[in-house]
C-alpha cells in the first residue's frame, strides 16, 4: 500500500461515523468509574464542568465538583480537596481517571441520552446539591456544605421535577447543559 492509501485509512480511522472527528466541545458526558461511583462532564468550546459522585439515599462520601479548561482532546482538573479529575478523548466518549488521596479510580463517560444529565440545587450560600443521571435510570446525588465540607446523601430525583427540597427550603433543580454554575 503507498503512502497515501496508508495516510487515507490513518484519516478514516480517526473520525466518527458522519466523517467528523469527535471533538470535546459543547458535550454533555455520563457514566461511571464504577459500580457505585458516577461521572459528569459538561464542555463548552474552551470550558469544562465535571462532577463526581457517589451517593445513595444512604451514604456519600464523594461530591466533587470540577471546573476548568479542555485543550480540545482533554482536561485535567483539581479541587480544594486535592482530588483530581483527568480525562482525554477515546473514540465517542471520554476516559481518565478521578484520584482521590492514594486511590485512583478509571471512568468512561459517553454523549447523555434522553432523561439522562447532571442537576444542580443550589441556594446560593451554604448549600449545593447534585444528582448525575444516567441514561438507564440510575443516579447518585449528594448535598455539599460548602461552609464545613460536609458531605450528605441526597434524596433520589426525577428529572422532570423542577424543585427539590435542600434542608427546609424548596430550591429550583435544574438540569445542566452548560459548563457554568451558578453563583
Amino acid at each position: 500500500m503507498g503512502r497515501l492509501g496508508g495516510w487515507v485509512i490513518a484519516a478514516m480511522c480517526a473520525c466518527d461515523g458522519d466523517g467528523q472527528s469527535p471533538v470535546l466541545e459543547d458535550r454533555v458526558l455520563i457514566g461511571a468509574a464504577d459500580d457505585a461511583t458516577f461521572v459528569a462532564v459538561i464542555t463548552d468550546d474552551e470550558r469544562v464542568l465535571a462532577y463526581v459522585c457517589d451517593g445513595t439515599g444512604a451514604a456519600a462520601t464523594v461530591g466533587a465538583w470540577f471546573v476548568g479548561t479542555h485543550d480540545g482532546a482533554g482536561f485535567s482538573l483539581t479541587h480544594a480537596s486535592g482530588a483530581r479529575l483527568d480525562g482525554r478523548l477515546d473514540g465517542d466518549g471520554v476516559r481518565g481517571a478521578f484520584t482521590l488521596g492514594p486511590q485512583a479510580l478509571e471512568y468512561a463517560v459517553a454523549d447523555a441520552e434522553g432523561d439522562a444529565g447532571l442537576f444542580l440545587a443550589d441556594d446560593g450560600e451554604d448549600l449545593r446539591g447534585g444528582w448525575i443521571v444516567r441514561d438507564d435510570g440510575s443516579q447518585r446525588g449528594a448535598v455539599l456544605h460548602r461552609t464545613t465540607g460536609d458531605i450528605v446523601a441526597a434524596q433520589a430525583i426525577a428529572p422532570e421535577q423542577t424543585t427539590v427540597v435542600l434542608q427546609t427550603q424548596a430550591r429550583p433543580l435544574v438540569h445542566l447543559l452548560t459548563p457554568q454554575l451558578p453563583g
